[in-house]
């Protein structure tokens, strides 16, 4: 058939002796920055949504007060047949 593959290219590797566990301990690093990172995304989520929420809101009151202050508000005129 032919020559075995190499070691390197084999499908099925054994990993050298300490290997495993220098491996499961990058692994692990890894895994608390990405936690990490996901908590920071989530944070600045958190806080751009109150920041958002908060200038709507003044905005929105802004516009109210506009409204006010254009078109007082009447009291709504009776109906004679009402009196």
């Amino acid at each position: 058939m032919g020559e075995p593959a190499p070691i390197a290219q084999s499908r099925w590797r054994v990993l050298p002796v300490g290997l495993g566990p220098a491996l499961q301990r990058q692994a692990l690093r890894a895994s608390l920055h990405v936690m990490v990172g996901l908590g920071v995304l989530f944070g600045t989520v958190v806080v751009a949504g109150i920041l958002l929420a908060a200038v709507l809101g003044l905005r929105e009151q802004r516009m109210q007060g506009e409204l006010v202050r254009r078109w007082p508000m009447r009291a709504p005129a009776t109906p004679a047949s009402q009196e």
